[in-house]
């Protein structure tokens, strides 16, 4: 059955191809580096007879999910690392971490896209690359990846794996295809109940429970230094981080109604790709506000009539430790939603649509908090009232409690995702890494 997915990965190359030219006219990345995707131009270390660990992620929520553990790989063993991704803004991010990097530890991670699905392609990388193991995410079963690998003895890990029940029942109309890929992997869930629909698709996987690793995401060190003119000591902040199209006009809304009763609140849109910007412009200057972008120079904020767009890569972190209430996009239309503890890791309070069925788990594991709010209809009055009773509640409690507990769930996780992988893998240490 490989034949026909790969027959008919092959028709969809040319559309595949398409698309990556169509979204180049509003980000030019996605014209870069097209080879990688062809297994062409792959990078490589010096020592040709390297073998490293190979750990796909998606894009930026992934790579900064897997980041602590990738530091801590790095630091703690001898390893050497092939990180891969499928998007223009994944790759930047990931780039933009590895020049920070101590130069002995840059020098033992190499980069590029992911490959296509195809089992030439995944051929040609695995010969290139040598891995000696494989890391997969969450949901990326990547069938030509991981048949080529069992081919030639690579063992292949799914980490942080998550399995909806919506999922399972999708996955088991096609089990003859999905079972027996997954029975020779190794699984490392989120959840027991992530576990116990694994073990529904396949049965005789090695599957273990390690929690969501996204409780255990680095904290930025640096806050944001918004323009004092739109930002001061006597104003709070709305974030709204990782909007869609369809979200900012009901972000905006939301946000015209608060400002008449709190005239000290600002707000700041970081669209999940930023090269939506011209379009949250326009939306800005339809309700009448001044938009000012992050990546521009010259601009001159004013105050309540102004929204800051952020919309460069790798600073969202550094945008939550400056704000008091954030919502969370992706999660009033149809998009399942991202990642709200990464919000809550920087003291901000959190809100987010009905629309978190990525975050499952954790949605409904944080919508009991005092400081989370999760609507039940995405309409702008709702996301008013939820963004007005967060921000009375950072008033009257600042952000103690939610450091506190985000401190409390990230306790080990890190260190039970790091020993579990040492256990499977068995990572190379000299004397002075060991110590």
């Amino acid at each position: 059955m490989l034949r026909i997915y790969s027959f008919l990965l092959l028709l969809l190359t040319p559309f595949a191809l398409l698309r990556l030219f169509v979204k180049s006219r509003s980000n030019p990345a996605y014209r870069q580096n097209i080879p990688e995707r062809f297994a062409f131009n792959l990078p490589s270390f010096l020592n040709e007879r390297i073998s490293p660990i190979w750990i796909h992620t998606v894009s930026v929520g992934e790579f900064l999910a897997l980041r602590p553990l990738i530091l801590r790989i790095l630091q703690d063993t001898d390893e050497h690392i092939y990180l891969t991704c499928t998007t223009p803004t994944g790759r930047a991010q990931i780039a933009n971490c590895i020049t920070e990097l101590p130069s002995d530890l840059a020098a033992r991670v190499i980069f590029s896209y992911l490959p296509y699905d195809l089992k030439i392609l995944q051929k040609r990388t695995l010969q290139k690359i040598k891995p000696r193991a494989i890391l997969l995410m969450e949901t990326e079963i990547w069938a030509n990846l991981i048949a080529t690998a069992s081919l030639t003895k690579i063992p292949v890990i799914l980490i942080n794996a998550r399995l909806s029940e919506r999922s399972l029942c999708g996955y088991l109309r096609f089990q003859w295809f999905f079972t027996p890929l997954l029975n020779g992997i190794k699984i490392a869930a989120q959840s027991t109940s992530d576990a116990e629909r694994f073990r529904k698709l396949a049965p005789d996987a090695q599957i273990t429970v390690i929690p969501n690793i996204k409780f255990a995401a680095q904290k930025t060190a640096q806050k944001m230094q918004f323009p004092a003119e739109f930002l001061s000591a006597n104003n709070r902040l709305f974030l709204a981080a990782s909007t869609h199209s369809g979200e900012d006009e009901l972000v905006l809304r939301a946000y015209s109604d608060l400002v008449q009763k709190h005239p000290d609140l600002r707000l700041c849109i970081a669209p999940r790709h930023p090269e939506r910007r011209e379009e949250i412009v326009q939306i800005c200057e339809k309700h009448a506000y001044n938009a000012i972008l992050r990546s521009a120079e010259n601009q001159h904020p004013d105050g309540k009539n102004t929204v800051f767009i952020l919309d460069t890569i790798g600073e969202l972190n550094s945008a939550y430790l400056a704000a008091d209430v954030a919502f969370v996009g992706g999660s009033l239309i149809a998009r399942g939603g991202h990642n709200p503890l990464e919000a809550l890791q920087a003291g901000a309070a959190v809100c987010f649509g009905s629309f978190m069925f990525n975050f499952a788990q954790i949605a409904d594991e944080l919508k009991s908090l005092e400081f989370v709010r999760k609507l039940d209809e995405n309409t702008v009055e709702n996301l008013s009232a939820a963004v007005e009773n967060l921000l009375e509640y950072r008033k009257n409690h600042g952000n103690a409690a939610i450091l506190q507990f985000s401190e409390e769930k990230s306790s080990g996780i890190l260190q039970a995702h790091f020993c579990y992988l040492d256990r499977v893998l068995q990572f190379q240490k000299s004397p002075q890494s060991a110590a």
